[in-house]
């Protein structure tokens, strides 16, 4: 067995492995974000908005990933990688499991920053003058983080352990699988608060019931939005962010 890793080293490891993840998945994220937001202020609708970003990208890939669209995701993800991973190192030197605390810890990171980016992308991609978010509508993407995480950053590693001692599957193959698909089967259960938030900013005197219609009418682009968006950095991101860090820790 080798040397274990020193804190510096995994400090350092969390960061970076952080980092890296982020910028593999921030562009793809930004076309679904922005698709989403510019749909709830009627501007477009998803798929249109997903089809000039592609556009876009392809015909200046650089110019893209510097947009302030992606680099607002890239910040977030980063940090949400980050404190996930920390967390994890946390437990490793604690030798314990926490998983309550660990959930509120990464929400905790991952919904600042994320209302951070929200409250930008309504304002960016509105068809209204720039206004305050609503408190309504942050408290609408609270509870979509909220839940979000908990099933994202928390639930696989439990649900790999009991898949693992049920089928005797190997342990990385358990771990893919569950961080994977859980992120897909929580999108429907979030998808309507985070339409919320943006049909409470463009339309902050409608009704209920002009409110309802709006959600209606835009959720299902918004549900195929957050399946096809949560791929990138919550299926995909998260394992490479989980082998970046235990290549960089020395722990692979």
């Amino acid at each position: 067995m080798g040397e274990e890793p020193s804190l510096f080293r995994r400090i350092v490891a969390d960061v970076a492995a952080g980092f890296a993840a982020s910028n593999c998945v921030a562009p793809f994220v930004a076309c679904c974000d922005k698709a989403v937001a510019e749909a709830a202020a009627g501007k477009t609708t998803v798929w249109s908005s997903v089809g000039c970003s592609v556009k876009e990208m392809t015909a200046s890939p650089l110019r893209f990933c510097n947009s302030p669209a992606s680099r607002y995701l890239m910040i977030m993800y980063a940090g949400t990688y980050a404190a996930a991973n920390l967390f994890t190192t946390y437990n490793d030197v604690q030798e314990s499991s926490t998983p309550l605390l660990k959930t509120a810890s990464i929400f905790v990171v991952n919904a600042a920053l994320s209302l951070w980016k929200d409250s930008a992308f309504a304002k960016m991609f509105s068809s209204i003058p720039p206004a305050p978010i609503p408190k309504p509508a942050l408290f609408s993407w609270y509870l979509r983080d909220f839940i979000g995480m908990g099933v994202i950053f928390v639930a696989p590693p439990i649900a790999a352990a009991h898949l693992k001692e049920a089928t005797d599957l190997d342990e990385t193959i358990c771990e893919t699988a569950t961080q994977f698909t859980l992120p897909l089967l929580v999108q429907p259960i979030v998808a309507p608060f985070h339409l919320y938030g943006y049909v409470l900013y463009n339309n902050p005197t409608a009704s209920a019931a002009q409110q309802l219609k709006m959600m209606r009418n835009g959720m299902w682009g918004v549900v195929q939005m957050r399946l096809t968006r949560c791929i990138a950095p919550y299926s995909v991101g998260t394992n490479i962010n989980r082998e970046l860090r235990s290549l960089l820790q020395g722990t692979s």
